[in-house]
């Protein structure tokens, strides 16, 4: 036999194997509307089409008058019927078990990183039409009388920024686990802002990620930049990283980790510096842990439970230092360093080497 011949005798066999596949199929599919003689016909058809010496198309040809339509349709809906089912429990899944989740702010940072701006040069922060950098008409600094911040016009031409935006990280949520375990202080998770609102108004976007650093029934407070914890039934306060050991990094000072800020004086919020808030039962308080950044309980109240959709799994985009099981980085060995004063809105330098 040469080589053409094996490779139509092959092409043929194929054939007649994928013919007495798709009948079985219909008669698997189809048993419960078939009539028993269309079953019976279809079970001897699937015996001729496994045979190589039959004829495709004459089987083919018999195979559509039984089932009262044509093969191309039939196939056609077995794919369907596998599309849907698949597609069934991949929802099902995403809905009961676990959800894909992207982190959309920085408020998280260096533990998870959000959609953010890179400058071309050394990444430097996106100074946006915020900044307060502008020049005259002349082309001139205008300084301020006390001369602390220069106000400046742009110029026709003049480049405002030169970078790119990048993608935050892409995480599997568990829905599954809260049923059965209650949440510990320290944990990151995911939970709707229904209800939620600063300042009287309802906050921007629907899923948020953060740390739960208050327990139902915790008082909270914030001194010289350390979370405070009076668990409920207590008496003396406690830094937060003695009753949350996973929470101690966020006070080393280094790879961007800096402590948790009091709300300023003038601003609105629930948690001053050294004001005591005592969480309310089924809620939680949850702080980001880029605090210099981040609008969270501080602000707006604690989390009600039945908001929460469950914990934070594990970064499974991008593939960087942080992907794999969240939360069990230490941070890098690297002080942490300050914002740029000048640059209204800037990143510890340290953020730029996660």
């Amino acid at each position: 036999m040469n080589l053409l011949q094996w490779y139509k005798t092959r092409k043929k066999r194929k054939a007649h194997k994928e013919l007495a596949e798709t009948i079985r199929s219909a008669i698997h599919y189809d048993r419960d509307i078939l009539a028993p003689e269309q079953v019976e016909k279809l079970e001897r058809l699937a015996e001729q089409a496994a045979d190589p010496n039959g004829n495709v198309e004459q089987i083919e040809a018999k195979f559509s008058s039984v089932i009262g339509h044509d093969n191309t349709a039939h196939t056609i809906c077995s794919v369907l019927d596998v599309l849907i089912v698949a597609l069934t429990v991949a929802f099902g899944v995403r809905a009961l078990f676990l959800q894909p989740f992207q982190i959309p702010t920085g408020s998280m940072q260096p533990t998870l990183f959000g959609n953010h701006y890179i400058d071309r040069n050394e990444a430097e922060p996106h100074l946006g039409p915020t900044a307060k950098m502008y020049l005259d008409v002349f082309g001139r600094d205008v300084t301020n009388p006390n001369g602390t911040e220069a106000i400046r016009y742009l110029r026709p031409g003049e480049i405002v920024c030169d970078g790119w935006l990048t993608s935050g990280d892409h995480l599997f949520v568990d829905r599954v686990s809260l049923h059965f375990k209650d949440f510990e202080r320290g944990e990151i998770f995911i939970f709707t802002t229904e209800g939620l609102k600063y300042k009287g108004a309802a906050l921007e976007g629907f899923f948020y990620i953060k740390r739960i650093a208050g327990m139902p029934g915790d008082t909270l407070k914030i001194v010289n930049n350390v979370l405070y914890v009076r668990p409920a039934g207590e008496t003396q306060f406690k830094p937060v990283y003695e009753v949350a050991p996973r929470m101690k990094k966020l006070y080393s000072g280094k790879g961007g980790y800096h402590g948790h800020l009091p709300v300023a004086a003038e601003d609105w919020g629930v948690l001053k510096e050294g004001v005591e808030y005592k969480v309310p039962e089924d809620h939680y308080f949850a702080l980001g842990d880029n605090s210099n950044n981040s609008l969270d309980s501080r602000y707006w109240g604690p989390v009600p439970r039945r908001n929460v959709i469950g914990r934070a799994l594990n970064v499974f985009w991008p593939v960087s230092r942080r992907w794999g099981l969240i939360d069990t980085l230490d941070p890098l060995d690297v002080p942490t360093g300050s914002p740029r004063r000048d640059l209204p809105g800037s990143q510890m330098p340290s953020m730029r080497l996660q």
